[in-house]
């Protein structure tokens, strides 16, 4: 696309009346949710240290394609872990 072609002047004036914007720039209303959570289950199992946990993330993207390709799409993104850890005191802890 050059500077001064139809193609140019259209998507320049679509970036400078972009709702909310007072000029030309990027209009974002990105985000990110976060949940974790952590259980020590040591009091149950007296013999072992045992401890449970996770994680759930999602990314969002909107920025009405003035910077990623998300006019008519659905950019987002979700992430999920889980891990059991299991320690045990040795050597009465020498």
């Amino acid at each position: 696309m050059l500077p001064g072609s139809e193609a140019f002047d259209a998507a320049s004036e679509r970036l400078i009346t972009t709702q909310g914007l007072s000029g030309a720039g990027i209009y974002s209303h990105c985000g990110l949710k976060h949940v974790e959570g952590l259980y020590d289950f040591s009091s149950i199992f007296k013999v072992l240290n045992v401890q449970v946990g996770g994680n759930i993330r999602r990314y969002t993207l909107d920025t009405q394609g003035t910077l990623f390709d998300d006019k008519d799409k659905n950019l987002s993104n979700d992430e999920y872990g889980a891990f059991v850890q299991v320690s045990k005191d040795m050597l009465n802890e020498n």
